[in-house]
């Protein structure tokens, strides 16, 4: 997941990232995440299988 605009805050395996504009983190299909939006974002998620 891309953040595009904004910040969000994603949560992998019950330990939090903060996602800022520019930055990109990877969420694993096989461990539990979330992605909750302090603020207004945009975020470009690619998924590959």
């Amino acid at each position: 997941m891309q953040v595009l605009t904004g910040t969000a805050i994603v949560t992998i395996n019950s330990q939090e990232y903060t996602v800022e504009a520019g930055e990109a983190i990877g969420m694993p299909a096989t461990e539990p995440h979330a992605v909750a939006a302090p603020e207004q974002f945009k975020m470009l998620l690619t998924m590959v299988q």
